[in-house]
C-alpha cells in the first residue's frame, strides 16, 4: 500500500484502489485493515490518502461520508464508493477487467 498525496496522485500507471481517509474516523482506520488485505488477496495496487494532509484532494473528491473509496485506472476514477464495504464484491467485476 503507498501513501497518495497531492504531489504524487497524477503520475500513477495502471489499476489502483484508494482509500482516502481521516485519521480520526474508526471506520476508516478499520476499512485501511480490510484494503490492505484485499490487496494481498487479489494483487491490485492499493493507496491511501489522508485528506488533512492533503488539501487540494480533499477538494477535489470531497464526499458526504468516510472512508471513500475511489478505483483509478490509468489516472482516472473509474468508480467511488463511500463507507465500508466488501472491496472484493464492490470492485471484483472492475479489477478483473483492469489493464
Amino acid at each position: 500500500m503507498i501513501e497518495i498525496t497531492d504531489k504524487n496522485i497524477g503520475t500513477i500507471t495502471g489499476a489502483i484502489l484508494i482509500e482516502f481517509y481521516a485519521s480520526w474516523c474508526g471506520k476508516c482506520q478499520k476499512g485501511l485493515k480490510n484494503l490492505a488485505a484485499f490487496e494481498a488477496e487479489t494483487g491490485v495496487m492499493t493507496g491511501k490518502c489522508d485528506f488533512q494532509r492533503n488539501p487540494k484532494l480533499l477538494n477535489q473528491f470531497i464526499t458526504n461520508g468516510l472512508p471513500l473509496y475511489v478505483l483509478f485506472v490509468n489516472g482516472k476514477p473509474q468508480k467511488r464508493v463511500v463507507g465500508l464495504c466488501d472491496l472484493k464484491e464492490e470492485f471484483q467485476i472492475d479489477c478483473n477487467s483492469r489493464p
